[in-house]
């Protein structure tokens, strides 16, 4: 299960309850056993383009960034004990590249927002798409799981 803390203004049919069941659909679906904690924060596009400058060198808006809080592929970094389990990471989520990307993609908006939400928890399960083999991994298990949710 998936306890999650929301940040921000969450577009009209997205519900934290909904990002609840969506994470913890990807938290099953890779074979997570335990609770997790994720923190979503949804911005503006400027500042997405700045956390998107700071923490990688692109100066330009994105439409997700994963920060996993990970020492190692093995072991969460030092959090307090809670009964919601580890906090794993922060999924930040600029609404406003989401809604021209529905529009380019011809999607809803709640389909292109959910689609970057488990996008996200990938990340935060340690998964990429940096080689064609992980992204194939990646991208196939965000088809599975949307596939299922929508």
């Amino acid at each position: 299960m998936v306890s999650v803390d929301v940040s921000g203004q969450l577009p009209d049919d997205i519900s934290e309850p909904f990002i609840q069941s969506l994470l913890t659909a990807a938290l099953i679906e890779v074979g997570g056993q335990d609770s997790v904690q994720v923190s979503c924060s949804v911005v503006d596009d400027q500042t997405m383009r700045q956390l998107n400058y700071q923490h990688r060198g692109i100066d330009k808006t994105t439409d997700v960034l994963s920060f996993p809080f990970l020492e190692d592929e093995d072991e969460f970094i030092e959090q307090p004990e809670s009964v919601d389990g580890p906090l794993i990471g922060e999924i930040i989520i600029s609404t406003e590249q989401i809604r021209r990307q529905a529009e380019e993609h011809r999607q809803t908006l709640r389909h292109e927002f959910s689609l970057m939400l488990v996008h996200g928890m990938l990340h935060l399960l340690g998964y990429d798409h940096v080689t064609d083999e992980e992204r194939k991994e990646m991208f196939g298990l965000q088809e599975k799981i949307l596939s299922d949710q929508l």
